[in-house]
């Protein structure tokens, strides 16, 4: 079962956004409840490949997905969790990606797309 059926199943809808920057475009993938922003999930598209719309979306929602799980594992066993939000994962020089947050601080543009400022 692929990650998006996975979500359906537990009531979550997938929002993605792009951003570019000068290390590429970044899509964010936000996992919402009907009442909360569950988990934020980033991938990023180097300057020196072809973006695809499609690729980021995929790893995007794969690393909130699995941010979502670690969360709500380290919730059960009562386990603090450190947000930190766009880490950026090196692996020798180059900006590869980013990691997945849970229960992430929203910024007035996510809060917007998410549908949780009007409420």
């Amino acid at each position: 079962m692929d990650n998006q059926t996975k979500i359906k199943g537990l009531e979550l809808k997938a929002i993605y956004y792009y951003r570019r920057t000068a290390h590429g475009v970044i899509t964010t993938c936000l996992l919402v409840s009907k009442s909360a922003v569950v988990a934020r999930g980033r991938s990023l598209c180097s300057p020196k490949d072809q973006f695809v719309k499609v690729t980021g979306r995929h790893k995007a929602l794969g690393m909130a997905y699995q941010a979502m799980l670690m969360g709500e594992k380290a919730k059960a066993h009562k386990v603090p969790l450190i947000a930190e939000d766009l880490v950026p994962l090196k692996i020798g020089k180059p900006l590869l990606g980013y990691k997945g947050i849970y229960l992430p601080a929203l910024d007035g543009f996510e809060m917007k797309i998410s549908g949780l400022l009007a409420r």
